[in-house]
């Protein structure tokens, strides 16, 4: 294409602009997010693993103090169960 007057170098270059613009709006619903958007997002998601790991404490906490009490009730009736079968074995009289 050759151009002869500086009136049409200037409609090619609007048109030129005209379609980029065009363009750039059609990119700019498809272009990857801002900076601070990424962010925004990244700090949403921090908070969020933030509160599931408090959870996860809270909820390791309270699994092992009820171990904890499981423990302490199983050693209690280990130590009642051995106490009754020492009483029984000194209550059995031999037979001979």
């Amino acid at each position: 294409m050759e151009l002869k007057n500086i009136e049409e170098v200037l409609k090619l270059q609007k048109d030129f602009s005209a379609k980029l613009s065009e363009n750039i709006k059609v990119l700019r619903g498809k272009r990857a997010p801002s900076v601070k958007r990424l962010l925004k997002e990244k700090e949403a998601q921090l908070k969020e693993v933030r509160k599931d790991l408090e959870l996860a404490a809270k909820d390791r906490a309270s699994f092992i103090t009820r171990m904890d009490v499981r423990i302490e009730k199983c050693s209690e009736n280990k130590a009642r169960l051995e106490k009754e079968i020492k009483q029984l074995k000194d209550n059995i009289v031999p037979v001979r």
